[in-house]
């Protein structure tokens, strides 16, 4: 059953992810289409951000501004060939996604425990201290490291905004979990990197989808609107976005470029969203 509320999705794509959405969306709006007034934003990892940043005081082009200028100071990242391995296996091998996560979990427990103050600082920059707008529908999905199953943090839950985010963009063995009323999270994007389950409901949806993609046509996003019977855009970073984006997500030095290639790329899709929005 479908109610007439658009939900804008947004998935997970790292600090270059943020960049190209913010870029995008900024893009968008200046056409015509203004996605942050969306009656319901799901977020994961970067998403996540992205999302609670539209549902805060700041216009889009302050936060592209941002991501120009290099206002939050990001951290450096990566995942070594090691911690993919130890991450992607057990996804691979178990017939069980909560145990699969349930795994991964035990991995990212003991990592990144050194990074803590400092990933905290990243997120209280990235949201400039907003907290949960009251009239807004915001989602933020993470993960239950002990029992392996999401979570979607709103408000009036027991996480701050920044608890949210933090614990939704918690990439195993590169940021720490994050502990929540007695419960540990990591990245809301190991089950799925966008959630777009919880757009179910909704009369349209535009997914945006920052993690750089093959050029094919069936995206597993797109899949998943289909199965839901929702009409809906599924934009993720084209040729000249992927280029620019380069191929570590976690690469702070890549913001102002891929902040630019998503602005460049919304002139591009604006008519897939303008079909299915509004």
């Amino acid at each position: 059953m479908t109610d007439d509320r658009t939900a804008l999705v947004l998935g997970g794509g790292g600090v270059t992810g943020i960049a190209w959405a913010t870029g995008l969306l900024l893009g968008l709006e200046r056409g015509g289409l203004a996605l942050r007034d969306a009656d319901r934003i799901i977020g994961t990892s970067a998403g996540a951000a992205v999302g609670a940043q539209l549902t805060g005081p700041l216009s889009l082009d302050d936060l592209y501004d941002r991501q120009l200028c290099g206002v939050v100071r990001e951290l450096p990242g990566g995942l070594s060939g090691a911690a993919l391995l130890r991450i992607g296996l057990p996804v691979a091998l178990r017939h069980d996604a909560a145990a699969a996560l349930r795994s991964i979990g035990r991995f990212a427990a003991s990592r990144a425990e050194d990074r803590r103050e400092a990933r905290r600082h990243v997120i209280e920059q990235r949201l400039d201290g907003a907290d949960w707008a009251s009239d807004r529908d915001l989602g933020l999905t993470a993960i239950d490291i002990d029992s392996g199953e999401r979570v979607v943090f709103t408000a009036g839950g027991p996480a701050s905004l920044a608890d949210a985010v933090e614990a939704s963009c918690a990439v195993p063995g590169v940021w720490p979990v994050v502990t929540i009323d007695g419960h540990r999270y990591m990245d809301g994007g190991m089950r799925s990197p966008a959630n777009v389950d919880l757009a179910d409901g909704a009369s349209q949806a535009v997914v945006i989808a920052p993690m750089p993609r093959a050029a094919r046509k069936d995206t597993a996003a797109q899949v998943e609107l289909s199965a839901l019977g929702i009409p809906g855009a599924v934009l993720s970073p084209d040729e000249q976005s992927r280029a620019a984006i380069g191929t570590n997500a976690l690469d702070p030095s890549a913001r102002t470029a891929a902040a630019q290639a998503g602005l460049a790329q919304a002139v591009r899709d604006a008519d897939a969203v303008a079909a299915v929005w509004g």
